[in-house]
């Protein structure tokens, strides 16, 4: 039944999809107004109870019945008694996902995962992917969640690396000099941008940097590397200081490997440009305020009604919390209790509700 369930709804959003779209700020999202317009139809109009939940927060909650093990224990704890470990269904339209933590670690799902995503699908609440990993393009990350049995598409998915893309060609860019792998270059050349790389074995020392030949760009475009080097460091400091216009997918400092060990993320390679180029950055992706906030227009969502979920308090929970949208730290990725009873109840990062993981968020 929840098959049939699944490509029913995926049929209903064939009508709703568009090709993705650019706006006044730059930022590329795809239309899917209608179906948002649909799931607000279907759901019970009447309010929706209040129970503490901070000074944002707008659903009714409960906290699980079972004596909580010290870890869950330590969680209340510490965020005291705004936080609540359940989120009730029937009081939301949308969910906002990020990915790595929450979904996935690396290729390997996290357990209830996908069955969580699949039942909110079932349930008709619209389940938007957003992720500040720009390995992958939007097209590829949908690929990935339909081979975990999730209905996806690219207009369900919004990366780092496609924002950046349509902010840079908002901006005229022509071409860029591109530190990133294939889904940050896919993205920027599916919108007509020329994209200038380098490979691992660039070579590069004092000497050559001082005679060093640059092509003209008109930006410099960072994201996650794997083959980041000495080389690229080089070029892509001397096209700044040489007058390109600099912009980054995110400042996420590292992710969690299937290992267990912190895998340096974007956030490292592009404070080493900074600093080598002694510019700042624009850093298009999450927390970035404008970025929540068109993607509540472009889907025609209700800020009280839409939950953001993710693993970090530095981009996914005060990506909602800048943007007004309630928020929910699952504790599978990056943040530790430790850094989570570090908050003070004023701080901006300070999630509205907590719970071990997306399959314990829901009832």
């Amino acid at each position: 039944m929840r098959a049939v369930a699944g490509r029913a709804a995926l049929g209903r959003n064939e009508k709703c999809r568009r090709a993705a779209t650019m706006d006044a700020a730059g930022l590329g999202f795809a239309s899917c107004t209608a179906h948002a317009r649909r799931a607000r139809c279907v759901r019970d109009s009447s309010c929706v109870s209040f129970q503490g939940m901070g000074r944002r927060s707008r659903w009714s909650t409960s906290r699980s019945p079972r004596k909580a093990d010290g870890r869950n224990a330590a969680l209340r704890m510490t965020a005291g008694e705004s936080v609540r470990s359940k989120l009730m269904v029937r009081d939301l339209d949308a969910v906002l996902l990020d990915q790595d933590g929450v979904l996935w670690h690396g290729d390997e799902p996290i357990a209830g995962s996908m069955d969580t995503v699949r039942m909110l699908q079932d349930r008709q609440i619209m389940t938007l992917f957003i992720t500040n990993n720009a390995k992958l393009s939007r097209a590829q990350y949908a690929r990935k969640l339909q081979r975990f049995g999730i209905d996806a598409t690219a207009e369900h998915v919004i990366t780092s690396g496609s924002v950046l893309a349509a902010h840079l060609a908002h901006r005229g860019v022509e071409t860029a000099y591109v530190i990133g792998e294939s889904g940050l270059t896919d993205e920027l050349e599916l919108l007509g941008i020329k994209c200038i790389t380098h490979s691992r074995e660039e070579r590069m020392d004092d000497v050559l940097f001082a005679s060093i030949e640059l092509p003209v760009v008109d930006a410099v475009a960072v994201g996650w590397d794997m083959s980041f080097s000495f080389a690229k460091l080089c070029h892509a400091s001397a096209h700044v200081q040489r007058g390109a216009y600099f912009a980054a997918t995110n400042r996420d400092v590292a992710d969690v490997s299937p290992n267990g060990l912190l895998l340096p993320g974007t956030g490292p390679m592009l404070s080493a440009i900074e600093q080598a180029c002694k510019r700042q950055s624009v850093v298009v992706g999450k927390p970035n305020t404008e970025l929540a906030q068109h993607v509540l227009r472009h889907y025609e969502l209700s800020a009280d009604r839409t939950v953001m979920v993710g693993d970090r308090l530095d981009t996914d929970i005060l990506f909602a919390r800048r943007a007004g949208i309630p928020s929910a730290l699952v504790m599978s990725g990056c943040t530790t209790p430790l850094e989570l009873s570090a908050l003070e109840p004023s701080d901006e990062r300070r999630p509205d509700v907590v719970a071990d993981s997306l399959a314990h968020l829901f009832q």
